[in-house]
């Protein structure tokens, strides 16, 4: 797990928590705070996961009920999960990508390795060969 997934993971980690508050608590905030100081940190201020937090800021109707307002909160905290997890999800597609790009990175050396060993070996071979022929032949 890298670091970046291994931050989201902590933050995600927390929602559990905070669902089963009251929507009227300051925990939420400070969390969606960690977050997107974090998601900045990472991605950057202008980058696209910056952006899915930044833009989904919960916000109440005055006229809504006790009720209405739990659940516009908890449904808030649903759509910042869900969005956590897309982007823990492509941080781990990346780290893969990343990984099998290294590997094939690693086989282009080794084969350009080997042809250039196989051909060392094939000169030193002939010239091996033409010694033994011409001590044979004296």
């Amino acid at each position: 797990m890298n670091k970046k997934v291994r931050l989201l993971t902590g933050l995600l980690n927390k929602v559990p928590h905070l669902k089963q508050l009251h929507h009227d608590n300051n925990e939420y905030q400070l969390w969606r705070d960690e977050v997107l100081i974090t998601l900045e940190r990472l991605f950057g201020k202008f980058s696209s996961e910056f952006n899915r937090f930044w833009v989904s800021y919960r916000t109440y109707d005055p006229y809504e009920s006790d009720d209405e307002k739990q659940q516009r909160y908890i449904d808030h905290l649903n759509r910042d999960e869900s969005n956590l997890k897309a982007i823990i999800d492509m941080q781990e597609v990346k780290a893969e990508l990343n990984k099998a790009l290294k590997f094939q990175r690693f086989l282009r050396f080794s084969k350009d390795l080997l042809i250039k060993i196989w051909y060392e070996l094939k000169d030193f071979a002939a010239i091996v060969i033409a010694k033994i022929i011409k001590e044979k032949s004296n």
